[in-house]
C-alpha cells in the first residue's frame, strides 16, 4: 500500500543513525548537552525532539527540560505547586510521542518556556495537566510554523535552482549556431541522425 502524503510518510520514519550520531558528536555526553541547552544559553539545536531522544534518550532530554519547567514555575510564583509537577511535565515531554512534538524541532519545543513567561500561553494552576496542555497547543502551532517554513525554504531553493538552470542553459537557436545546424529547423529533425 502506498502512502498518500509525504507528510505521513516522514512522520513514522524512525531517526537515522546519521542524524542521531551527528546530534551525538554535537553535544557529546548527555551531561555536556544538559549544560549546554541549559535556560538563558543562545545556544539554537538544528535537530528534531525525536533524533535528539534517540541519540541521549528520553532520561537525558528530561534533564534538559527540567531546568526550563523549574525556572518556569519558580518565575510565576506559584506556591502551591507540587514539585513532582517538574519532574513529571519534563519525562511527559521527553517521551511524549505525538508528531507535532516528535518532529518540532528541539529549540522550539524549548521556546515553549519563554512563551509561557511572556504570557503567550496561559496556565490556569501549575497542575501536570495544565502545562500539558498548554505545551501541546504550542507545539501543534509551531509545528505548523515550522512546515511553513520548511515549504518556503524549499520553494525558495527550488526557485533559485531554476534560475541557475536557466543561466546555464542555452536555446534551441544558440545550441543550433554552436554545433553548426540550421536554427529554423526543428530540433526533431535532427533526432534520428
Amino acid at each position: 500500500m502506498k502512502l498518500i502524503s509525504n507528510k505521513l510518510a516522514k512522520s513514522f520514519e524512525p531517526q537515522s543513525s546519521a542524524t542521531t550520531a551527528l546530534a551525538m558528536e554535537a553535544y557529546g555526553s548527555p551531561s555536556q548537552l544538559v549544560e549546554r541547552l541549559q535556560p538563558g544559553t543562545t545556544e539554537v539545536c538544528p535537530y528534531t525532539t525525536a533524533a535528539m531522544v534517540a541519540a541521549f534518550s528520553p532520561s537525558a532530554i528530561a534533564q534538559v527540560i527540567t531546568p526550563y519547567v523549574a525556572q518556569t514555575v519558580a518565575i510565576l510564583g506559584n506556591d502551591n505547586t507540587d514539585p513532582a509537577v517538574v519532574k513529571t511535565v519534563s519525562m511527559a515531554i521527553a517521551r511524549c510521542d505525538d508528531n507535532h512534538v516528535r518532529l518540532l524541532n528541539f529549540s522550539r519545543l524549548l521556546g515553549f518556556f519563554s512563551k509561557v513567561l511572556q504570557g503567550s500561553y496561559k496556565l490556569y494552576g501549575i497542575t501536570h495537566a495544565a502545562v500539558m496542555e498548554a505545551f501541546q497547543d504550542y507545539c501543534r502551532v509551531e509545528y505548523e510554523r515550522q512546515l511553513a517554513a520548511e515549504r518556503q525554504h524549499k520553494s525558495e531553493e527550488e526557485q533559485r535552482q531554476w534560475e541557475q538552470h536557466l543561466e546555464k542553459s542555452l536555446s534551441w537557436q544558440e545550441y543550433a549556431k554552436l554545433k553548426g545546424l540550421d536554427p529554423d529547423k526543428s530540433p526533431l529533425d535532427y533526432v534520428n541522425q
